[in-house]
């Protein structure tokens, strides 16, 4: 049992939690649409798509992949970033 707690795995999995807690903490803050609300996002949106990385890479095996493989799904993964947050702060308005 203990050697499960040592796992990289395990250390990802906690540090997953804590940036979970710190979304919801840092979005059930209540924000007006102004300059502060837009970084407000832009900081959520970048914690989510690193917890996604990190999914990607720790629980879906990317980072045992080909190269081909890690290149195109950091590249989804930096395009989706880039439109959704494009997106959320008002930019195709």
């Amino acid at each position: 049992m203990s050697a499960l707690l040592k796992t990289r795995e395990t250390a990802v999995w906690l540090l997953l939690m804590v940036v979970s807690i710190t979304n919801w903490v840092l979005g059930s803050q209540d924000n007006s649409f102004d300059a502060g609300s837009r970084a407000a996002i832009i900081i959520l949106l970048t914690l989510a798509f690193f917890k996604v990385s990190l999914i990607m890479r720790y629980f879906m095996e990317v980072r045992h992949a080909s190269n081909e493989l890690k290149i195109s799904c950091g590249l989804w993964l930096l395009a989706t970033y880039i439109l959704v947050t494009a997106a959320n702060v008002g930019a195709f308005n």
